[in-house]
């Protein structure tokens, strides 16, 4: 079932391959709705076999599309719940039960990020409490560090039964909690301890994995610097000139693609080579068909430019929309627009898949009056 974008067609069932009140291709409508769906599972199938970035992108292609799906909101809170970033995915999956407030997987798993998020603020109260403590005593009694420590010690196990005596942040203890995050997987970091500073340094693919590992580590200790972590952007491979793909013949491949497209059908549409970019050129109805000829194209080229400026949008003539009334008949109709009764014929093949037959049009039945041209 679609609704068509004129908002009177509602509810078609896949049998209307035309709005019966608007006449717009419902085909293409079809082929746009599915794009989101599409994207979801790809994102799904991505955060299946840890690749965390790459569902990410998925997710936020597939919610660009269609600000109202609900799974993507849902499977992004699941990953910043991965990565610990609780805060994050509580707003992911409130906006998930905004638009399907019944999903009882999302409220569960609102209710284990919410769980998740006081345990982890109240371990780092905890954690921040005993180091000021800590500090408070050292200040007072500097020269008795020692034998206040050892007195200091016991009441503080006291204080926190719960808990055994924290030992000491390791430059490896640090290494192995950030193992611990699959989107940091082969990320190779070092860390060095200059005096209360933890140095990290190394090479990260991106500003999200940076601020996942200052995150985490800010969690373990109190001060770290990480202007040793670079962000490196995936480089376009260098191909050797007998390796390098054949721009025409992507041209040619996209071509192809679009003459296949039924959605497409009847429409004029180019792809050529202009230096190192594909032009694509013609003239389409509307602008979601400059989408859908972006997403073909996109899917094919891989990282070679598309340049869809050429497109231009001349929108169809406008038709003529008229509602039958009580002792209206096709000729009576025909001779009220074209002044010539004998014309009604054109309206009839225009609406065969509403009028069964021409001698009997119901009231209230909202027809097209083609023009005489056609």
């Amino acid at each position: 079932m679609i609704d068509c974008i004129c908002q009177y067609g509602k509810n078609l069932s896949d049998e209307h391959e035309k709005c019966p009140y608007c006449g717009t291709d419902l085909k293409l409508l079809r082929k746009i709705k599915e794009f989101p769906c599409q994207y979801i599972e790809a994102g799904a199938r991505m955060l299946e076999q840890g690749r965390i970035e790459e569902a990410v992108r998925y997710l936020e292609t597939s919610i660009s599309l269609n600000p109202k799906a609900a799974g993507a909101y849902k499977l992004l809170g699941d990953i910043f719940v991965k990565k610990g970033l609780y805060d994050e995915a509580v707003n992911y999956y409130d906006k998930a039960l905004a638009l399907d407030d019944g999903d009882q997987e999302t409220i569960d798993a609102m209710a284990y990020a919410k769980e998740a998020k006081d345990k982890s603020i109240e371990d780092n109260q905890r954690r921040n409490k005993r180091n000021r403590l800590l500090k408070k005593m050292v200040i007072i009694i500097p020269a008795a560090a020692f034998i206040v420590g050892l007195a200091v010690l016991p009441a503080i196990a006291w204080l926190f039964p719960e808990e055994t005596p924290v030992a000491a942040i390791t430059e490896e203890s640090i290494i192995n909690e950030l193992a611990g995050f699959d989107s940091l997987d082969g990320v190779q970091l070092t860390v060095d301890l200059e005096g209360d500073i933890y140095m990290v340094s190394g090479v990260v693919q991106n500003e999200l994995q940076k601020t996942l590992i200052s995150d985490l580590i800010e969690n373990m200790v109190d001060r770290v610097n990480l202007q040793g972590v670079t962000i490196i952007e995936e480089e376009t491979p260098d191909y050797d000139e007998d390796e390098r793909p054949d721009l025409n013949e992507i041209a040619e491949e996209i071509a192809g693609s679009i003459k296949a497209n039924e959605a497409l059908e009847g429409i004029d549409i180019t792809a050529e080579v202009s230096g190192e970019t594909l032009v694509i050129s013609g003239s389409v109805p509307s602008d979601i068909y400059s989408t859908l000829l972006n997403e073909i194209a996109g899917h094919i080229t891989g990282d070679f430019k598309i340049d869809i400026d050429a497109l231009t949008v001349e929108p169809e003539p406008q038709k003529v929309l008229y509602t039958v009334k009580p002792n209206d008949t096709l000729y009576t109709i025909a001779e009220a627009f074209y002044e010539n009764g004998r014309l009604w014929p054109l309206i009839y093949d225009a609406n065969r898949d509403l009028i069964d037959d021409p001698n009997i049009i119901r009231t209230g039945l909202v027809i097209e009056i083609p023009s005489e041209s056609e």
